[in-house]
């Protein structure tokens, strides 16, 4: 980790108190003054208010082009500064400090003047000195444990914990010196296709055994869509299609590079399984290859593996040799858990946290012989390293093995010098879900609250000196208020079981509440309402409303049942102009209440979670929170941008039948994800004048003009394509009458599980023949069937009804989640080896394995499955954030050409992004989310997004070049009789051809979803004939 901005104006500080004696202004000064003077250099005409402008992440055109690296190092020192009202904070405690002691006066309409302080007149060289040059990395003090009693804590339950033991004397250790170096300079290789495949090919099929080298560099072309020779270096954007040989490639160049170059090579793999995999590949090649596995769920991966292993060794010692190399990445046993008799620790390793004497946070010095850190030691000297999208980002080294503490996705940056990501589209989902982080908030035994509670009394009840710092003070304030508000919150709910109901297991924000109540209010049409508007206005300042923010303080008293009822409906007359009683219509009261709390609350822990690193120093609160907010590490804030709309909260209630309070978790979206993987090759060089590693991206759908989800912003500079004749797709419609309700058949929309299962049953009853008839259509080539629903939940309905049937009943197989093999159930990690099963048909969820799972027939590369039944349409969770945040995020590049146009900079730049972005999840939550009522803009988006999946899913059939037949049964993808309103040429499969017709000069486009393309028109025909019926 780098210094941060307190460290590296220590030595300011302390010259300033010898002089002084006024150890708070030294606090205050130096930090707020180094941003102050940073951002006169960039805009000396600027107000001293908007410093904070720079912090966020947002570059051109909100900030100038100039003085990039002054700026990265600004950010570096000081990334909590990214709050506005925590700055202006700042800056009026900066101004209530005498003259004298400043660089900067601060005229009454905000602008910067010099001056020259009594005391340290040469600071400004000081400054200049600090920005001109990287800001240093900061290391962990290697300081081992030596023999003898030693003491760890965690928490359980809420409550720490000590575990004891004693450490016996040491062997020398091996590997002590073994260190990451900070950084290693980048080899440059280029490549000339296929002439420096041919000898390697042969090497590796030699190797190996087999031609599949061979055949690959025999069938494949590489061609260039620019006129740059192929060089490693910056992004290089690769596209092929479904089953060319993506996985092959990189394989091949891996082997190439390291064995011709001596380069060092990064791998992105899409699941756990798919690193191990690709590691025993290298491995037999010849190649030093170590995978990258996170901790957290390391004994969920080990427990995993060795039940896949278990079911294909013969015996204990086939088991060992098939396993060795795996057990020893996953086994993630500790040797001071056994130590200290701590046998359920494996979520908590004491590595740098051992205690003796006096002495805190000592290192481990048993590392070297460690089943959790000797994998980062071999990581050193490897080769190649393999892991998954969150392990890069979540994970970091050991100090043991890096003093500097660095994640695995910064470490790959400055000790790499290619890096593949394959499926870059899937690698960008998880890059953007990495910054939508979920916790225990409120209601469990360890959440954040209450870590956050039994911690910070203590420690101010010992020092009321921590007051007399406006921003600690303030925080704890804010922290005191959040505990008033949880208390009259939890209140409410235990007398307000209908409110409980209606938010339990729901995803939600303060905007979704704010949709909703005005709903109650309104009607629909509610956003030209003068009541919407105060209402939306308290949502952004719920502090500061000069009408609805003194009636909620009021409610926060203590008072009485009666009284608060009247101020509510004090509050409701306010924005509606109504009188009513709260007995009237206590829904609609209960569900304001809870909007004008849920507001004051997300102000609050936006706050404290936006500053806590600012009050850490004083408050220590590193620990509580920083165990909490893990799910992705503090790191990245320097070098992302700041999330779209400001940090933003959302919430998921969740009850138990029979228990009378629920528990809430908090979803926080702090950053723009994907702009780590877009900026890989050079994130860091602005701060470090460090080069980056070349970064290829592969994928068959990474290029998809118009989906926010799936496209890279990044230009395509080659096509990888296959000189074997491709594949046809058979598309037909197959909707089945639902004479009941004199409808056709769907599942999709349909909210309440026994309905989703009821209507799955009569679809699967009715297609009994039709799944035969496919069976028999194939059976020459012995392909099987995919019957594919959304959800693991959906399979139900299709269990029911094949079980029941005693010539169905042993002839198909269901996918579970967990480790599952009882009766018609299968494990993922089994469904490679399907064709060994005697089942002829697979239920799967969509999601689970429309990627990344090549199921094919033994020693053939073909597909497995021939037709594919999709049951239910694919469509988006309402309000969930998985959705709609990536959605957001592919808007940016339009926001930030309005912007431009409208040459809004600094603050002005931010708070309009800011508020287009807030309008933008408003729409989403205020208007209705059926296909039948969406404008043009949000079909193509959505639509883009199914199409994806379900293109996907298609995939799996296409291997080797096998044709598909693929079956429509939920009547929502057609529409056919017009039930919503909107008719056969406003389908959803209707425009899926419009988009891709629109694109059909685009030769990459042509390329990756040909097939499609070519067999949609058929499909839309039929769907035409049947209408007409």
């Amino acid at each position: 980790m780098r210094k941060n901005g307190r460290q590296i104006t220590e030595d300011l500080r302390k010259r300033f108190v010898d002089l002084t004696g006024d150890r708070d202004a030294a606090e205050m000064i130096f930090p707020v003054e180094l941003l102050l003077w940073g951002f006169y250099q960039v805009h000396s005409e600027g107000k001293a208010q908007e410093a904070w402008s720079l912090i966020p992440g947002y570059d051109e055109p909100i900030l100038p082009g100039t003085h990039r690296e002054l700026i990265a190092r600004l950010r570096v020192l000081f990334p909590t500064f990214r709050n506005r009202q925590a700055w202006h904070d700042l800056i009026q405690e900066y101004q209530e400090i005498d003259l004298k002691y400043r660089l900067f006066a601060i005229t009454p309409e905000g602008y910067l003047q010099k001056n020259t302080p009594d005391f340290i007149p040469d600071r400004e060289t000081v400054y200049r000195q600090i920005l001109d040059k990287p800001i240093p990395f900061h290391a962990v003090e290697n300081t081992f444990a030596k023999p003898g009693l030693f003491v760890y804590q965690r928490s359980i339950d809420g409550q720490v914990q000590e575990f004891r033991g004693e450490l016996f004397s040491l062997p020398k250790v091996e590997g002590r010196v073994r260190r990451l170096p900070l950084y290693r300079s980048k080899k440059r290789v280029g490549g000339s296709f296929p002439a420096d495949w041919i000898d390697m090919s042969e090497e590796m099929d030699e190797i190996l055994g087999g031609s599949r080298f061979r055949d690959f560099v025999r069938q494949s072309q590489f061609i260039p869509l620019g006129d740059k020779p192929f060089q490693y270096a910056g992004n290089l954007h690769i596209a092929g299609g479904l089953g060319v040989g993506k996985s092959t490639f990189i394989l091949l160049e891996t082997y190439r590079l390291v064995k011709k170059h001596q380069v060092k090579v990064g791998i992105i793999e899409g699941s756990v399984e798919g690193v191990l995999e690709k590691v025993r590949e290298l491995r037999k090649l010849g190649l030093k290859a170590v995978p990258i596995i996170g901790r957290s769920n390391r004994t969920g991966h080990l427990a995993e593996f060795l039940y896949s292993v278990s079911k294909k060794a013969e015996d204990l010692t086939s088991l060992r040799e098939e396993a060795a190399d795996e057990l020893r990445y996953l086994s993630g046993k500790c040797v001071i858990h056994a130590l200290a008799e701590d046998f359920a620790g494996d979520q908590h390793y004491p590595c740098a946290a051992l205690q003796q004497e006096k002495q805190k946070r000592l290192l481990c010095p048993l590392y070297a012989q460690c089943g959790v850190i000797r994998p980062e030691l071999e990581l050193v000297d490897a080769d190649v390293w393999v892991a998954t999208a969150p392990s890069v980002l979540k994970s970091r080294f050991s100090p043991m093995v890096d003093p500097y503490r660095r994640t695995y996705y910064e470490a790959m940056y400055q000790y790499l010098d290619v890096i593949f990501v394959d499926e870059a589209d899937q690698v960008q989902m998880a890059f953007d879900q990495a910054f939508i982080g979920q916790y225990d908030l409120i209601g469990k035994s360890d959440d954040l609250f209450g870590r956050l509670v039994r911690s910070t009394a203590p420690r101010v009840a010992s020092d009321p000196g921590l007051y007399s710092h406006t921003l600690v003070s303030n925080w704890l304030s804010h922290f005191d208020y959040l505990r008033n508000i949880v208390n009259k919150m939890y209140h409410l709910l235990s007398r307000s079981p209908s409110l409980a109901s209606w938010l339990k297991n729901r995803i939600f924000h303060v905007y979704r509440i704010l949709h909703d109540v005005a709903k109650h209010l309104w009607g629909e049409n509610y956003q030209e309402q003068a009541g919407y508007k105060m209402l939306s206005d308290y949502a952004k300042e719920p502090l500061n409303h000069l009408v609805l923010s003194p009636i909620v303080d009021q409610l926060l008293n203590p008072i009485d049942q009666q009284r608060k009822k009247n101020l509510l409906a004090q509050c409701l007359k306010a924005i509606a102009n109504e009188e009513k009683r709260y007995e009237d219509e206590p829904k609609l009261f209960q569900k304001l209440e809870f909007f004008l709390y849920l507001a004051r609350i997300d102000e609050h822990l936006r706050y404290l979670t936006t500053n806590h690193l600012y009050v850490n120093p004083y408050l220590n609160l590193e620990e509580e929170i920083g165990q909490m907010f893990r799910t992705t590490p503090r790191d990245y804030h320097p070098f992302i941008k700041d999330s779209m709309t400001g940090l933003l909260l959302g919430y998921r209630y969740l009850a138990t039948d029979g228990v009378r309070e629920g528990h809430f978790k908090l979803l926080e979206y702090n950053g723009v994800g994907r702009e780590l993987l877009k900026d890989w090759h050079r994130i860091y060089e602005d701060a470090d004048q460090w080069e980056g590693p070349a970064v290829v991206f592969l994928s068959g759908s990474s290029y998809a003009p118009g989906s926010h989800h799936f496209h890279l912003d990044i230009p395509v500079h080659w096509l990888l394509i296959s000189q074997r004749e491709k594949p046809w797709i058979d598309q037909r419609l197959r909707l089945i009458p639902d004479l009941e309700a004199n409808r056709y058949l769907y599942v999709s929309g349909t909210r309440h599980r026994e309905e989703r299962t009821l209507a799955i049953q009569k679809m699967v009853r009715d297609l009994k023949g039709t799944i035969a008839s496919e069976l028999a259509y194939w059976r020459d080539e012995n392909r099987k069937i995919l019957l594919v629903v959304n959800s693991y939940e959906d399979l139900e309905g299709v269990r029911e009804v094949l079980q029941s049937d005693p010539d169905w009943k042993d002839c198909f197989r269901l996918l579970s989640r967990e480790r599952v093999e009882e009766g018609h159930f299968i494990p993922k990690r089994f469904i490679r080896d399907f064709a060994q099963e005697e089942a002829d048909v697979l239920a799967v969820p969509l999601t689970a394995v429309r990627r990344g799972y090549n199921i094919l027939q033994p020693d053939t590369g073909r597909s497995l499955f021939g037709s594919v039944f999709f049951l239910v349409r694919p469509y988006h969770v309402p309000g969930d954030m998985a959705y709609i945040i990536p959605s957001l995020h592919g808007y940016l590049p339009s926001y930030l050409r309005t912007i431009g146009s409208k040459r809004l900079q600094y603050e002005d730049g931010i708070k309009h992004l800011r508020h287009k972005s807030i309008q933008f999840l408003e729409d989403m939550v205020r208007k209705p989310q059926f296909w039948a009522l969406l404008d043009e803009d949000e079909r193509r988006l959505l639509s883009w997004y199914t199409f994806i999946l379900v293109w996907q899913m298609i995939g799996r059939l296409l291997r080797g070049g096998t044709n598909a037949r693929v079956w429509y049964v939920d009547s929502k993808f057609a529409h056919p009789h017009g039930v919503h309103g909107t008719g056969v040429e406003d389908s959803m499969l209707a425009s899926w051809k419009q988009m891709l017709q629109e694109l059909a000069g685009d030769l990459i486009v042509q390329e990756l979803y040909g097939p499609f393309m070519q067999s949609i028109d058929h499909l839309i025909n039929s769907e035409r004939e049947i209408a007409d019926v």
